[in-house]
């Protein structure tokens, strides 16, 4: 009786699983970011079913550009789904785009690219810092201005460059009530958005931490081994527009939800995030400013 049991647990746990998908009409999808200070340029494409092998652009689409301050023009196909625009995006300008396409509806969209928040870089700290689990770890804290009248949102971005290398590194400050609001698990993205919802002042400080990077250093000759080598340091504090904040939240949860840990169980599914009318895709913006640090061999304690 129980060999029969046995028998019964697997099989009847087993279900064909279609590898069939419906029809699925397909979508014009438009991307762009407005980045302040750059050419502006868009990409269409189209969205189709689940097994499609590759990517079909669109490269005969109308595109009219318009900013609020400098009248429309129509944008230039330049291939591969790519259009673009001779203006530079200019901080507190209103854009929008009416993109038509032969078979579909009028797609339309808009952004308003920010005003530059100037950041700066008011030390290099944590040094050869263990964290509970026993990695070393780097800091650095910065400071920059936010006005409490307004809804503003920000990411923070940041670069560490040494042997003509650059690497972006994964921040977090577990102690940060402004990146705790957000919800996002410690050191698991590339970059930092976050909203100014929980500062309740104009001067912002943040102290950022981040896993450092070993390398074969000598402080004297003879005495060699691991530690971190001097290198440079390079924050980017980018002021993003509200639709990019929430493609950047929407595609951080995409993303945990389609490669969730095992103790989470299953996939959950996730959109994403889209302000095109009549399609999918995002138009969003950002006006950045830059800060460097050099850390010096002499500063940084030695490896144990």
């Amino acid at each position: 009786m129980l060999f029969g049991i046995l028998i019964l647990i697997p099989t009847s746990c087993t279900k064909l699983i279609s590898d069939e998908f419906s029809e699925f009409e397909s979508v014009p999808a438009v991307n762009s970011i407005l980045v302040a200070g750059n050419p502006i340029t868009f990409h269409v494409s189209l969205a189709e079913k689940i097994d499609s092998t590759s990517l079909t652009l669109v490269n005969d689409a109308v595109l009219m550009l318009s900013g609020s301050g400098s009248g429309s023009e129509v944008m230039t196909p330049v291939g591969d789904g790519f259009y673009a625009s001779e203006r530079i995006a200019i901080p507190g300008e209103i854009y929008s785009c009416l993109i038509q396409l032969e078979g579909y509806d009028d797609l339309y969209a808009c952004d308003t690219v920010p005003e530059i928040t100037e950041v700066k870089i008011t030390g290099q700290t944590n040094r050869a810092r263990y964290d509970d689990e026993g990695i070393w770890m780097e800091g650095i804290e910065f400071e920059f201005k936010d006005n409490p009248s307004t809804k503003d949102f920000y990411e923070v971005v940041l670069y560490r460059k040494q042997h003509g290398y650059s690497d972006q590194m994964g921040l977090f400050d577990e102690n940060s009530e402004i990146l705790l609001n957000e919800g996002l698990e410690p050191y698991t993205t590339e970059t930092l958005v976050f909203s100014d919802h929980m500062m309740n002042d104009s001067l912002i400080t943040m102290n950022l931490d981040f896993q450092a990077d070993y390398d074969w250093v000598c402080w004297s000759p003879g005495n060699c081994g691991p530690g971190i080598g001097e290198h440079n340091l390079v924050l980017e504090l980018r002021h993003i527009s509200q639709e990019y904040y929430r493609f950047k939240k929407h595609f951080y949860l995409y993303e945990k939800n389609r490669y969730p840990y095992f103790v989470e169980g299953t996939a959950t599914a996730f959109s994403l995030y889209s302000n095109i009318e009549n399609g999918q895709g995002v138009i969003g913006s950002y006006a950045l400013s830059l800060d460097s640090i050099f850390v010096e061999l002499d500063s940084i304690p030695v490896y144990p």
